[in-house]
């Protein structure tokens, strides 16, 4: 019997605005015991995306990244986003890089946190990107 999946598109591309702040090579890397005390973060983050959450699983993965490669200054940068209007933050992968999510209506807040982490930070270099939906086929429409 054929399975069936429910595809997640995740966040759609014309509503957010994607900051990568790339901060730098990673100075160590984390050992498979290093996430083990955080591995709630990671539950959480399965369950918000099995509950369509995508950003909130984005912010939680990356809390529990921050605290797996005891990343303080990530763990700042991120609260700094969040409290400064960003919808999601956390640290990308296993770091260095912070993905920030921002309603793309809220131009002021992408032109702060990009002004801020441009003079406090200036040697991060920001990338400002978008999230890359699936192509929709005309069946699908």
């Amino acid at each position: 019997m054929p399975c069936s999946l429910n595809v997640i598109d995740g966040p759609a591309r014309e509503d957010w605005m994607v900051l990568l702040v790339s901060r730098g090579p990673r100075e160590t890397r984390p050992a498979l015991e290093d996430f083990l005390p955080h591995q709630q973060h990671f539950v959480q983050a399965l369950n918000a995306i099995q509950d369509g959450n995508d950003l909130v699983a984005l912010t939680l993965n990356g809390r529990g990244v921050i605290g797996a490669t005891k990343d303080h200054k990530a763990r700042i940068l991120a609260n700094d986003a969040l409290v400064n209007g960003a919808r999601a933050a956390g640290l990308s992968g296993s770091g260095t890089a912070l993905v920030i999510v921002i309603p793309i209506q809220l131009e002021g807040v992408i032109q702060r946190l990009k002004m801020w982490y441009k003079n406090r930070h200036p040697e991060f270099n920001i990338i400002e990107t978008r999230f890359k939906n699936p192509e929709k086929s005309e069946s699908e429409e």
